[in-house]
């Protein structure tokens, strides 16, 4: 047992203060914060909420989006319909999953006797309170429902588990449902859990009662999916939802490579892997090892067939996490000296974080504009995706559909016209079918789809990005779009300088050197008189 004093209840009270502290400049200006598909959710919540069903914009229904989420979407969208007011209440309930993810993970470590809780929490503080990545998205919420599952099924807590005596097992159930219906690719995670449940080394049960406790299990994760999944097979005809087929490459592997964001977990997978070469393995270093099992499946089939974002890591970040409490705990152990490390590095962390939080405040600082040199501090500066919004609900017709090439999210939440991408995310499947079979004008004459939002291409300039390529012409712009399920051709449209109605800043800042401007051109249909 380690001589260090444990933490006391005053640091834990620290933790979870100086991470409320960091939710507070995403409530003054939330918008600076959220990644786009962040608007998802509570734009098709509203819809279902006003009757009009699983949409993101009226024109094409959608199923792509988790359903435990928006069930919580659904029901702020039901307390409010104020824009402002719907993102400062999906706010609120993230930051209570992140900070009490976070308080969690503190008490893991004491009850581990270690370490380095406080740098733990680190790269979750980062992702969903810092740079924004987890807001509005369903990041968080699997987050605390896999933190759930662990302390049942390890007993990182045994005077918990003893507590529930028979209801462990349906309760660990009932969660590990909860974690699929969060994220449905958290099905790497479950298949580990319950590979553990049923091989785990336990005096006190035999292999058939695991292996009765296991069927029990899948049988209670089957029933809370199998309303989803009669849902989606019922409207749309087949499982997945479209936002991952499209981002899918099963069966062909594609080339492999790690985002700068993939490299923590990669290097926490690896560490953790070591203890598997102890002797003796505490509680702790089972759910280090599980953690990083599960999260290594995911990673692997990922990068392999899929694509990956900073919100499809929490099992991953999990194991980060998990691998900061005991190299710390190693590290401090061994170099005594170095106790006052932890503090300082919690307090340094705190520091740039809160100036990073601010910089979303003050300037129109993104990571793109800090490695381009184009920071500014200006105290007039409005997030490009709400001020276009605000431009379109000012120089476009009350009820007014536009195809968007990027960016639809923020847009969509906070305008009144109708948004559809370009990108096919938030359709359903019907969509790549029409737009093919009735060409790209043809099927924006059909549904009424007057407006065309592209980039602006000046002379000589290209296009190629999301389903969509571009060539400048004397007299405007050609756009080339293809289903992005099927990547067939859906034919070109000719967006034509008479017909440009306004030119706006650059909405996506990772092109904002290249194509400085957007347009907004209104796209003429056979019959038209205007």
């Amino acid at each position: 047992m380690p001589s260090h004093p444990l933490p006391r209840r005053i640091y834990l009270f620290l933790l979870v203060i100086g991470s409320l502290l960091l939710a507070i400049p995403f409530h003054l200006r939330p918008e600076n914060f959220i990644v786009d598909d962040g608007f998802f959710y509570p734009q098709v919540a509203r819809f279902i909420v006003h009757g009009q069903g699983s949409t993101f914009n009226g024109i094409v229904p959608t199923n792509g989006y988790h359903p435990l989420w928006m069930g919580i979407c659904v029901i702020a969208a039901w307390i409010t319909p104020s824009s402002n007011a719907l993102i400062q209440i999906l706010g609120i309930v993230q930051d209570l999953l992140l900070v009490g993810s976070i308080a969690l993970i503190a008490y893991i470590a004491r009850a581990a006797r270690l370490r380095g809780a406080a740098l733990a929490c680190v790269p979750l503080l980062f992702f969903g309170m810092v740079v924004g990545m987890w807001r509005l998205l369903e990041a968080n919420l699997a987050l605390s429902l896999q933190l759930g599952v662990l302390i049942l099924v390890i007993p990182v807590f045994p005077d918990l588990q003893k507590r529930l005596g028979r209801w462990r097992n349906p309760l660990t159930g009932a969660l590990l449902g909860l974690v699929m219906l969060a994220r449905l690719d958290l099905m790497f995670f479950v298949f580990t859990v319950l590979v553990y449940e049923l091989f785990r080394r336990d005096e006190s049960s035999t292999w058939t009662s695991r292996l009765i406790d296991c069927v029990g299990q899948s049988i209670i994760i089957g029933l809370l999916l199998a309303p989803y999944l009669a849902w989606n097979w019922t409207n749309f005809h087949h499982l997945l939802p479209i936002s991952g087929a499209i981002k899918s490459s099963f069966p062909h592997v594609q080339h492999w490579g790690l985002a700068g964001y993939m490299y923590p977990v990669a290097a926490a997978i690896l560490l953790n892997a070591s203890l598997l070469f102890k002797p003796a393995r505490t509680s702790f270093d089972k759910l280090c090892l599980l953690t990083s099992a599960a999260a290594a499946l995911h990673m692997m089939y990922t990068i392999s067939f899929g694509q990956m974002a900073p919100w499809y890591l929490t099992t991953g970040y999990l194991a980060v996490a998990f691998c900061i409490i005991w190299v710390t705990e190693w590290l401090l152990q061994r170099i005594p000296a170095l106790a006052w490390l932890e503090p300082a590095l919690a307090g340094f962390f705190f520091l740039a974080f809160l100036m990073l939080g601010a910089l979303r405040l003050f300037s129109n600082f993104t990571y793109t504009h800090l490695r381009t040199g184009q920071l500014s501090f200006n105290g007039t500066y409005r997030e490009p995706k709400k001020a276009l919004a605000e431009k379109l609900d000012q120089a476009l017709p009350p009820g007014s559909r536009v195809m968007i090439f990027d960016a639809p999210g923020g847009v969509a939440f906070y305008s009144h016209a109708g948004i559809l991408p370009v990108d096919g995310l938030i359709s359903d499947y019907a969509y790549n079918r029409e737009v093919v079979s009735e060409t790209l004008t043809g099927y924006m004459s059909k549904e009424h789809i007057d407006y065309f939002i592209a980039p602006y291409l000046h002379a000589g300039q290209t296009y190629d990005r999301l389903h969509m390529q571009g060539t400048s012409i004397p007299t405007g712009q050609v756009m080339t779009v293809e289903a992005p399920l099927t990547h067939q051709s859906a034919g070109s449209i000719t967006l034509t300088d008479a017909n440009l109605v306004l030119r706006f800043r650059e909405i996506n800042p990772d092109l904002e050197t290249i194509y400085p401007e957007v347009g907004v051109w209104r796209v003429p249909h056979p019959g038209d008189t205007h």
